[in-house]
């Protein structure tokens, strides 16, 4: 399968599965403390990023009443469901490794859940980007896979279409996060509130 096959796997996916994907997610985000964590670092009022941003539930209704919140993701229908249920963000459709924003846009990006989706040959591309739109001395929280891992499954929540993931282990993934330009500072693993697994999040300071 290409990358570009692998996107599209992805994005259609979660056109097709926003229903069952929304009732099996837990409303209180893995990660909660590290996003309350992110909070203390970012100025108020600053411009914030959710990457992968879903129906805007788990991150972008948490940030808009302190930040100036814009959501990306690569699936039409999330983005449809976060510009309603977000009213006060602003919600793009586009592609994590092409982020269409501006060099320095952003004091913070936040990206729950969304990297594993994409081809891992891509992830240091990948968090170069992210790198890319934060500026100097912002900040990023990211979740990435605990341990090394590509597949997918056929029939995802039972909704008759196919998921892909791809990622490496937890160490490599930091690794990648720090040589794209962040000193990561915290580094917690917290388990999947809708599976046996687990994720790292990596929170990290944009080095100037």
């Amino acid at each position: 399968m290409t990358n570009d096959e692998h996107r599209r796997v992805v994005r259609e996916g979660y056109d097709v599965v926003a229903d069952a994907y929304a009732a099996e997610r837990d409303d209180g985000p893995a990660g909660a403390p590290l996003l309350d964590d992110f909070r203390q670092r970012v100025a108020s009022a600053s411009a914030v990023l959710d990457a992968g941003c879903g129906d805007g539930q788990r991150c972008a209704a948490r940030l808009v009443p302190e930040y100036d919140v814009t959501g990306l993701d690569i699936s039409r229908e999330q983005v449809r469901r976060a510009t309603d249920a977000v009213p006060d963000g602003d919600f793009v459709q586009g592609d994590l490794t092409r982020l269409p924003f501006a060099t320095g846009a952003f004091a913070g990006l936040v990206c729950y859940h969304a990297t594993i989706h994409v081809p891992r040959a891509e992830h240091a591309e990948l968090y170069r980007e992210f790198a890319r739109v934060v500026e100097p001395g912002g900040w990023l929280l990211v979740s990435t896979g605990a341990g090394e891992w590509e597949g997918s499954n056929p029939n995802w929540l039972d909704g008759g279409v196919e998921m892909r993931w791809s990622f490496y282990d937890a160490e490599t993934e930091r690794e990648l996060v720090e040589d794209a330009g962040f000193a990561v500072e915290r580094a917690d693993i917290v388990g999947d509130e809708m599976g046996d697994g687990a994720f790292q999040f990596l929170l990290g300071q944009r080095r100037a």
